[in-house]
């Protein structure tokens, strides 16, 4: 056995240990317990969306849906779980930097759609998106994609319409955009990045790319036309926060009240225009909290580096392994459900279901550190709009 403090350690460890109390060894085994996952490499499946040597910087599933961007600006949304290949566009010329799409739950209407030649896939034309095969205006089809790209656009899309598309140029790097969970009735979107800026967008002419214009004169001159009828449908982009440093993401909250979003200074949380009430019609686009970024060293050069990650969480989502669950056939499951169009409808229910309750849960990893937090709107009548605690950190 070898000698010095390694060697020792290692003496240790070779020894027959002394018997310990049952409830000990209970308690160790209980926290070496690895958690019950199912792991699966997709690339293989995923051929048309590596070819010519790209590769995945952003993705959002919604439904059966999965939308990847990559760093080439290609947008390929799949089919979940064949992977089928239904639609593929180009519209950056750059790294794509986020994927954003409304409405976040989607029913599933199965059997899933055919593939897609891959011989349509993308133009090199960043302004346009090209003609594919159309898909039927189902449920689970009817979404909107949003991505943002360094190349400083944004560009929404719609699933089955191809000519209800916009491009917005905001002149420097877009990290993150965000769209309304009602964006295909009120046309509204967040973003933000290097400019550290969050710019709230409304409208925008189909089959247009237009440049965005905060200015304050150029908006009020759009809403004098469009009381009038002569408005050219623009669109209009108003800033909400700025001067904390570059946004490196944003996120809807799942009732739509809330936004957070994190700049280099600390994470933020608003109030949106969405379910307030008819009196308080002045409350929308509030801040109703800030949580400074960690004090450590490392922070003060890495703040702008790191990417945020912030997940708004349904508790009815996390399900133990000794739950039952009942699944579209009636049968119950205490595992994950046999088919996505059971999981789909169980994702709906528990949505309805998480209406009914005030308090929404937020998660946010951000470096060396992570945070829970419990978000609530205060009552009718009160001065403020909401509130948030951190119950962990």
């Amino acid at each position: 056995m070898s000698s010095g403090p390694d060697g020792e350690r290692d003496d240790r460890l070779s020894k027959t240990p002394e018997k310990q109390p049952a409830a000990v060894d209970d308690t160790d085994d209980e926290q070496d317990e690895e958690p019950r996952l199912k792991y699966a490499r997709l690339t293989g499946s995923l051929g048309t969306v590596y070819k010519s040597g790209d590769s995945t910087s952003s993705s959002a599933v919604a439904g059966d849906k999965m939308v990847i961007g990559t760093h080439n600006g290609n947008v390929h949304v799949l089919h979940i779980p064949t992977f089928r290949t239904l639609r593929t566009y180009r519209v950056h010329s750059a790294s794509i930097t986020s994927v954003s799409i409304s409405p976040r739950l989607l029913p599933v209407r199965p059997p899933p759609q055919p593939a897609m030649p891959a011989d349509d896939a993308a133009s090199t034309a960043p302004s346009r998106i090209p003609r594919q095969p159309l898909l039927p205006a189902t449920p689970s089809n009817s979404m909107y994609i949003a991505t943002s790209s360094i190349d400083g656009h944004v560009c929404v899309a719609s699933l089955v319409d191809q000519k209800d598309v916009t491009l917005r140029n905001f002149a420097r790097p877009v990290n993150a955009v965000a769209l309304s969970p009602t964006y295909k009735s009120d046309r509204t979107y967040l973003s933000g990045g290097l400019a550290g800026n969050l710019i709230l967008t409304v409208g925008g002419r189909k089959g247009v790319s237009a440049n965005a214009n905060m200015n304050s004169a150029a908006a009020t001159a759009q809403g004098f036309l469009g009381s009038i009828g002569l408005a050219s449908n623009a669109g209009s982009d108003r800033v909400l926060h700025t001067g904390e440093g570059r946004i490196n993401a944003i996120v809807w909250s799942l009732s739509g009240k809330f936004v957070v979003w994190v700049n280099e200074q600390g994470i933020k949380i608003m109030r949106s225009n969405l379910h307030l009430a008819s009196e308080h019609p002045d409350h929308a686009w509030r801040r109703i909290a800030h949580i400074d970024r960690p004090s450590r060293p490392k922070w003060e050069e890495m703040a702008g580096v790191w990417r945020a990650r912030c997940e708004w969480i349904e508790d009815g989502n996390l399900e133990s392994d000794d739950d039952q669950v009942p699944t579209a056939n009636g049968s119950n499951a205490g595992a994950a459900p046999t088919s996505i169009a059971a999981a789909s409808l169980q994702l709906v229910s528990k949505a309805d279901r998480s209406k009914k309750k005030r308090t929404e849960k937020l998660v946010v990893g951000w470096g060396d550190t992570a945070w829970v937090l419990h978000v609530k709107p205060e009552p009718a009548g009160e001065r403020t709009v909401g509130s948030a605690t951190i119950v962990h950190q």
